[in-house]
This record gives C-alpha cells, structure tokens and sequence, in this order.
C-alpha cells in the first residue's frame, strides 16, 4: 500500500488552497464581483423575458450545435497537423508532429489566451507549444500558423465568390 498518496494528496490541497487564496486570484474575484453587481444594479434587465427565452431554447439543437462547434477542432487540428507534416523536410525532422488530438488543445488553448490577452499572443503561444512538442524552432511553427490563417482566407473567398 502507498503511504505517500495522501501526503502527495495534502501537498496538493495546499497548493491549490494557496494558489486560489493569491492576490491576483482574490483580485480577479473582486473584479467579477463588481462587474456582476454592476451588471444587476446598473442595467434594466428584463429578467422575467431572459428566462423565458432561455426555457424556450431547444435543448436538443443547442447540445447538437455545441458537439458540432466542439467537433470542429478535431478537424481543425487534423488540418494543422497535415500542414505542419508536409512542411516538414527529413533532415530537419527531429522530432514528431504531434496529433491530431494534441493540435487540437492547442488550438483550444491558443483561443483561450486569446480571450484574455491582447495582441493574439493565443496565436505565438500556440506555436510554442506546438514547437515544443515536436521539436520543431518557433518559426518554423509560427509559420504553420501563417499558412493556416492564409488557407482560413482563401476558404472564405471562395464560399463567398
């Protein structure tokens, strides 16, 4: 029997207790907070027709739409990943694309920085990872990115021609 399980388990708690317990933790709270009560004091919601709204949405269509959104990354990584392997030459190829699900959470991830911070710094992060994991320079990942947002363009111009 493991007798370090629960010691490892305390440290755990205590880390996560300490971390949530921060300044900038406590901070962004406090910010919500205000923001929330701003929200409900400051604004005339109509809060009788919000519910309503909300219980005459079709619960079956938004879960479908949801899965399809979700499902979407799975493509798009699948996308980044075949980009990123036919960029690659032999003798640069020291390590290994990652796959398609890996691409994938960068992809989510790279989206989730880009919510909150600024400049698209989802976009360099998400080359970072991907170059870590592969092995690849940053450039050369950065550069998949590029051709992947040129190829976002070149879609959209032909659905809309």
């Amino acid at each position: 029997m493991d007798t370090t399980q629960p010691e490892h388990q305390q440290s755990q708690n205590a880390l996560l207790k300490r971390r949530f317990l921060s300044l900038p933790s406590l901070l962004s709270f406090a910010v919500a907070a205000v923001l929330l009560l701003l929200l409900v004091t400051r604004f005339n919601l109509d809060w009788e027709a919000t519910w309503a709204n909300i219980r005459a949405i079709n619960i079956w269509l938004y879960l479908a739409a949801m899965g399809m959104y979700f499902a979407s990354f799975w493509f798009r990584g699948r996308r980044w990943q075949l980009l990123a392997r036919n960029t690659r030459t032999i003798a640069a190829d020291k390590g290994r694309v990652p796959s398609t699900l890996r691409t994938a959470q960068f992809i989510l991830i790279g989206w989730f920085v880009n919510s909150v911070m600024w400049l698209r710094l989802g976009d360099a992060y998400r080359a970072y990872l991907f170059a870590k994991e592969s092995k690849g320079t940053f450039s050369w990942s950065l550069g998949t990115i590029v051709a992947e947002r040129i190829s976002d363009i070149a879609t959209i111009l032909v659905v809309l021609v």
